[in-house]
C-alpha cells in the first residue's frame, strides 16, 4: 500500500530465463524496516521523502565469484537507517544473512551497488556520520574484492556536508556510480543541490 511506513518491507527476487515471457516464483529473502513519514517514509528528522528501493548487481566477471548476485538496501532499525548487503551463490534461490557495510552512528541511505569485469565490487551511499547534528549527509564509497563478504573502510566522495532539507519533496536518484575500467565515477547531489561528479 502507499501508506506503508513504519512497517517492514518484504523484498522478493524473481528471474526470467526467456526474455521476460515467464518468471520464476518469487523468493523472499529480506525484510527491511521503513522509517515513519509519507509514502515509503521520510529521511529521519526531515520532511523529505526517501526513495526506498534495493540495488541489485550481478558478477559477470571470470573471477571466483562469477554468477553471484548482490543486493544492497537500507533498513531502519534502532532509530537509524543502515545499508545492508546480502548475496546469492545459486541464482537467487538462497541468500546470505544481511550484513552492514560500514557500521556508524548516523543514517545511511540511497545505496547503489555494482561489479566490474574483474569482479571488484563498489557500493556508494549517502551518509550522515560526520554531522554532529545528524542531519547533513556526504556521499561515500566502499569496495569489496571478495564478493561482498568484507568491505574496505569507506571513503568520502565529497568533503562538503549537504542538508537534505534543501530538497523540496523527494530525495531520488541522489547518488549513483559506474565503473570505467578499474576506476569508479560517481555522481550525486551535493551542497546547493547541484549535481556533482567525482
Amino acid at each position: 500500500d502507499w501508506d506503508c511506513t513504519a512497517y517492514p518491507a518484504s523484498i522478493y527476487f524473481v528471474q526470467s530465463d526467456d526474455g521476460g515471457a515467464s518468471w520464476s516464483l518469487p523468493v523472499g529473502f529480506l525484510e527491511a524496516g521503513l522509517p515513519a513519514g509519507r509514502g515509503w517514509g521520510n529521511l529521519p528528522g526531515t520532511d523529505v521523502r526517501l526513495k526506498f528501493e534495493p540495488s541489485l548487481a550481478v558478477d559477470n566477471s571470470h573471477g571466483p565469484h562469477r554468477g553471484e548476485l548482490y543486493v544492497a538496501v537500507p533498513t531502519f532499525a534502532d532509530g537509524r537507517l543502515v545499508v545492508m548487503t546480502t548475496r546469492s551463490e545459486d541464482g537467487g534461490q538462497h541468500w546470505s544473512a544481511p550484513q552492514p557495510v560500514a557500521p556508524a552512528a548516523g543514517d545511511q541511505f540511497m545505496p547503489k551497488i555494482s561489479v566490474n569485469r574483474r569482479g571488484e565490487m563498489a557500493l556508494t551511499w549517502l551518509d550522515r556520520r560526520n554531522d554532529p547534528q545528524g542531519r547533513r549527509y556526504q556521499p561515500m564509497v566502499a569496495f569489496s574484492a571478495d564478493g561482498g563478504r568484507s568491505f574496505q573502510p569507506p571513503q568520502l566522495l565529497d568533503d562538503d556536508l549537504t542538508d537534505p532539507r534543501l530538497q523540496t519533496s523527494d530525495l531520488e536518484a541522489s547518488a549513483t556510480h559506474a565503473w570505467a575500467g578499474s576506476r569508479v565515477q560517481a555522481a550525486f547531489l551535493g551542497q546547493g543541490q547541484k549535481p556533482r561528479l567525482t
